[in-house]
């Protein structure tokens, strides 16, 4: 298997080479900061190209190997199989984690693929396209969290416009676009369309809902209603071709307690729609073990992290939770991420600088935020790294 995983290997990086648009959507599907197939890049994803070549082998190949044998690629054209030269498939996320577990039966290793770590752009907001793709590259991060929301880089308005062009923008600087942060909340919403559509075909693979609130006069009757606008926008996720992730949010926004949020999904396809996990609301909810107890039960549909920080304050005799640097927190950020490894995670990463800088003018509050950023992102870079292993 691996001598017959290696020809093809070689033969499907040649067709990705010949149809690098292709192979560069179907890579970006999966959260992948790939934006131009040249040697190094290849050389990085060379594993899971061959994870792909065992998928092939297994799903097309007519002739089987005993326990223990191996045997080359066929060099005589009339003994190729049928598929050589065809572009390399699309492979659903089910499928590419089942040609991974072949590949580590087959080579007897395992590799862990890492997450894509990405800035939540909310935090730059005064910059365009360009100018946000350039920060975003000379910081180091290999992804955005775009805001495609009221206020956001994208408005719902003008998004079959402006998010082709955010795109292009960001792939210009070799910036991945895993995840779009919406306020989509049912198909009701006449961003609905527009928005997962033009997502899903610029192979943008996930996108953030919006929030609804609590309300407890009418508790049971207002999560059933819950459920079914999320089930509404779950089909047209579904349709497009994108999974959407429900956000984990502090207070009285649904969800906050991760009981609701289990209930909630559990009718629906995890393709369309799954969770967003954020261990710093769910420690602020669940301080103890509540967080990892809700991390347990949520990880086998889990599509997307948030990363931010906070400690417990009293201010005039009153208990309440403050943001804070990325790892000066109540969050367990090193326990957390070994359980996100060992869960096998690899999706997007958002790291949020939600704490409050203040400075004399606005562009000195601008330059302390950077730096904050700069400094959170080597936090969480390193506790990531240490989790999942250094490239």
């Amino acid at each position: 298997m691996r001598a017959v995983a290696a020809g093809l290997t070689v033969r499907i990086e040649k067709a990705a080479r010949a149809q690098e648009a292709s192979a560069i959507r179907s890579m970006q599907e999966y959260g992948l900061s790939v934006t131009k197939l040249d040697e190094p890049t290849l050389v990085e994803w060379r594993p899971r190209i061959r994870d792909c070549a065992i998928a092939m082998l297994r799903a097309n190949c007519s002739t089987t190997s005993r326990a223990g044998e191996t045997s080359a690629a066929p060099d005589d054209p009339a003994e190729r199989p049928h598929w050589e030269g065809m572009a390399m498939p699309a492979l659903t996320r089910r499928e590419l984690l089942a040609a991974s577990a072949a590949s580590a039966a087959a080579t007897g290793t395992a590799a862990a693929h890492k997450p894509t770590l990405c800035l939540f752009t909310k935090h730059l907001p005064h910059l365009g396209y360009k100018e946000l793709a350039a920060t975003l590259r000379s910081l180091g991060f290999a992804g955005a969290d775009l805001t495609t929301r009221p206020r956001g880089h994208v408005l719902p308005e003008n998004v079959e416009r402006d998010l082709p062009l955010a795109h292009a923008a960001l792939a210009s600087e070799g910036i991945a676009l895993p995840m779009v942060t919406t306020g989509l909340l049912s198909n009701r919403d006449p961003a609905a369309r527009p928005t997962l559509y033009t997502a899903a075909k610029l192979g943008i693979p996930f996108f953030k809902l919006g929030y609804y609130r609590y309300q407890y006069a009418d508790f049971e009757p207002h999560l059933a209603k819950v459920k079914a606008d999320m089930e509404s926008l779950a089909a047209i996720a579904g349709h497009a071709g994108i999974t959407g992730g429900f956000h984990n949010h502090s207070g009285t926004y649904v969800g906050s307690a991760l009981w609701d949020h289990w209930w909630l999904l559990r009718d629906t396809d995890s393709r369309q729609i799954g969770f967003y996990f954020d261990p710093c609301h769910a420690t602020i909810e669940g301080g103890s073990a509540g967080w990892e107890i809700g991390f347990h039960r949520l990880r086998d549909r889990l599509k997307m992290v948030a990363c931010k920080d906070f400690y417990w304050e009293k201010s005039n005799g009153k208990w309440r939770s403050r943001m804070c640097p990325l790892g000066q927190g109540m969050v367990d950020y090193p326990k957390f991420f070994k359980l996100l490894a060992a869960s096998g995670f690899s999706g997007p990463i958002s790291l949020h600088v939600e704490y409050q800088i203040e400075a004399p003018t606005e562009a000195q509050r601008i330059e302390k935020e950077m730096h904050a950023i700069e400094a959170d992102f080597a936090y969480l870079k390193s506790v990531c790294d240490s989790a999942y292993g250094a490239v």
